[in-house]
C-alpha cells in the first residue's frame, strides 16, 4: 500500500503540528506500507520519497498544484492520500484520503484568532467541505472528536483519535545539578519557580496565571517563588508584558524566549511546579511534557486538558481567577499534594506514545485499503 503523506509547510522550529506529523511517520514501521511525501521531506523521515510538482501555488489549494498531486498520485500507484493539515481536495474515489482536525477553535471563538476571516473561512468552508468528502477524519482528543460531530454534523464512526506524544527530542534525558544550573543562570532563575510553556496570545489565559501568581505573593510576604514564562510573542501580548513591566513582582516574572529543545527539557526538570491555564486546547501538548518530566501539573478543567492529564494533575476553573490562584496556592504550599501527583505523573504520562498513535494509524490505513 503506498501512501501520499501531505504534512505542514517547512519550519525552522517545529510546532505542534509538525512534531505531531514527524511522530506518527518516524513511528510507522509496517515495511508494506510506502511513504510518500508531496515536495521536499522538510521533515527528514527515513524511507520517504517525494513527489515534486511543478507548479506552486499562488493562492490556498490552488487548483493546477492539486491537479497536478492527482497526477502524481496516479502515476506513483497511490493508494491513499493522508493529510496532516490541509483540506484534500481530490475527486478520484479509487485513491482514499484521511484529513487530520486537531480543533475547530476558529469557528468556536475566532477573536482567538484575531476575527482572521482567512482562517474562519478555512475551517467554515475548506476544511468543512473536504471533511466530509474524504474516508477517514483523524483527531486528537475526545473533546476534539465532539466539536467535529457538533459543528461539522460528522458522524462519530467516521472519526478516529490518534493522540499526540512527546516527541523524540524532548524524551527525559538526565540533566546534572550542574547543568540545570547554568541553564536557570542564563535566565536569571535564583529560587524555586513556576513554569509556564506557550505563545504569548489572549487563548493561553496568561493574564490570568500572572494575576494569580501576584495574588500568591501578596498573601504570602516571604514568598521568593519566581514565575518562568516560556515561548514566543504571537499577537496581543501588549497587555501582557504591560502587566509584567508594571508588576511590583517583576523582577520575578521572567520570559525567556523561544528556547531550544535542551534548554525547554532543562527547565522542565528544574521547576516547581507547571502552570498551563489556557482557555482551548484540542490537546495541551505542555501538560503531558511536563508530566513527562515528572512535575506537579496545574492546568486547566476544560475542553482536552483533563483528558491528558487524568487524575494525575490540580484543575483550576480558566475562567475564574479565584480558582487559578486557590489551586496555585495549593499546589505550592502543599509539599505532600505535590510529591503526590509526581508520582502520578510519570504513569499518566505513559499513557500516550507515537508507537501506539502509528499502530492506530496504520490499522486505519489497512482498514480503508480493504474497503
Amino acid at each position: 500500500m503506498n501512501v501520499a503523506f501531505n504534512c505542514a509547510s517547512f519550519e525552522k522550529n517545529l510546532s505542534g503540528i509538525n512534531r505531531y506529523s514527524k511522530g506518527i511517520l518516524e513511528s510507522i514501521s509496517n515495511h508494506e506500507i510506502g511513504k510518500y511525501c508531496f515536495e521536499h521531506n522538510y521533515l527528514n523521515v527515513d524511507n520517504m520519497v517525494e513527489l515534486h510538482s511543478v507548479h506552486k501555488m499562488n493562492q490556498p489549494y490552488d487548483n493546477y498544484e492539486e491537479k497536478e498531486r492527482y497526477l502524481l498520485c496516479k502515476l506513483a500507484g497511490i493508494d491513499v492520500v493522508y493529510s496532516f493539515f490541509s483540506p484534500i481536495q481530490l475527486d478520484d474515489t479509487n485513491i482514499k484520503s484521511v484529513l487530520t482536525i486537531y480543533d475547530l477553535t476558529p469557528l468556536i471563538n475566532i477573536k482567538w484568532h484575531r476575527n482572521d476571516k482567512q482562517i474562519y473561512d478555512l475551517f467554515d468552508i475548506g476544511i468543512r467541505k473536504s471533511a466530509h468528502k474524504v474516508n477517514q477524519i483523524v483527531t486528537i482528543s475526545e473533546a476534539s472528536k465532539k466539536s467535529i460531530v457538533d459543528i461539522y454534523g460528522i458522524s462519530e464512526d467516521k472519526i478516529e483519535i490518534v493522540t499526540p506524544a512527546i516527541a523524540s527530542d524532548l524524551i527525559v534525558t538526565e540533566r546534572t545539578d550542574d547543568e540545570i544550573q547554568n541553564i536557570k543562570r542564563k535566565f536569571a532563575i535564583r529560587d524555586a519557580y513556576i513554569l509556564s510553556i506557550c505563545t504569548f496570545e489572549p487563548r493561553k489565559n496568561m493574564a490570568s496565571l500572572i494575576k494569580a501568581y501576584e495574588m500568591y505573593r501578596d498573601k504570602n510576604k516571604t514568598a521568593t517563588t519566581q514565575l518562568v514564562l516560556t515561548g514566543k510573542l504571537g499577537w496581543g501580548y501588549e497587555n501582557l508584558l504591560d502587566m509584567i513591566y508594571g508588576s511590583k513582582y517583576k523582577e520575578d516574572i521572567i520570559m525567556t524566549g523561544y528556547v531550544s529543545d535542551y534548554e525547554l527539557g532543562s527547565l522542565y526538570k528544574g521547576a516547581m511546579v507547571f502552570a498551563y491555564v489556557s482557555y482551548f486546547e484540542g490537546f495541551g501538548m505542555p501538560v503531558l511534557e511536563a508530566l513527562n518530566y515528572e512535575k506537579a501539573v496545574l492546568t486547566s478543567d476544560t475542553t482536552s486538558m483533563p483528558e491528558v492529564g487524568g487524575d494525575a494533575v490540580c484543575y483550576c476553573n480558566p475562567y475564574e481567577l479565584e480558582s487559578v490562584y486557590s489551586s496555585l496556592e495549593h499546589l505550592l504550599e502543599d509539599a505532600q499534594y505535590r510529591e503526590n501527583l509526581q508520582i502520578k505523573a510519570k504513569i499518566q504520562a505513559g499513557k500516550f506514545s507515537y508507537e501506539k498513535s502509528a499502530r492506530k494509524v496504520e490499522e486505519l490505513l489497512f482498514k480503508l485499503d480493504r474497503g
